[in-house]
């Protein structure tokens, strides 16, 4: 079995300014789009940031798009500046908190997800729905996809729970190797 490590392809993260945004301002900077009509928010996207920044008129913001949790920070702090130098925030220092990490690995083998599925008791197995296993962890926080071909995608919280995720399927993929 080949052992491939976890590779980040998404980090959402959020912050709150504590204050009113005014988002037709935002979303009349460069690099920024507001049409409230389809949505309710304004999007920041221009160098250097990794990824987009969602900004709500509660002063909440969401970056994804990234791919390390840094990049996500510094995408935030950017905006932060952004409407700070534009005049449309106050100074102010907010809170960053990563929110979800998909990563993504090959267990480097084809499964038979039915025998999988029955050992992993948090899981959903229906293939002619949707031609994945779906797995929720008990003892740790992830939700996760299985794919026939060994690959699998992983929603977790920190990369210490994808690296928990893939030690435990690589542990129990070789008896369900096609």
């Amino acid at each position: 079995m080949r052992e491939r490590s976890s590779r980040i392809v998404n980090v959402v993260a959020t912050a709150d300014l504590g204050q009113k945004i005014d988002l037709d301002r935002v979303g009349l900077m460069r690099g920024g789009s507001y049409n409230p009509a389809s949505y309710p928010c304004a999007y920041l996207k221009r160098p250097p940031m990794r990824g987009r920044v969602t900004v709500f008129a509660s002063g909440k913001m969401i970056s994804a798009g990234t791919k390390t949790p840094a990049e996500s920070r510094d995408d935030l702090g950017f905006m932060v500046k952004t409407l700070e130098r534009a005049g449309i925030a106050r100074h102010c220092v907010p809170k960053v908190t990563v929110r979800n990490i998909v990563t993504t690995f090959d267990l480097g083998e084809p499964l038979d997800l039915s025998g999988l599925h029955a050992e992993l008791e948090e899981s959903v197995y229906e293939p002619e729905v949707f031609p994945a296993l779906a797995w929720k962890p008990d003892d740790f926080p992830a939700h996760v996809l299985i794919f026939g071909s060994g690959k699998v995608v992983a929603s977790v919280k920190t990369m210490k729970n994808a690296t928990r995720v893939q030690g435990y399927l690589q542990a129990r993929v070789l008896r369900y190797s096609g």
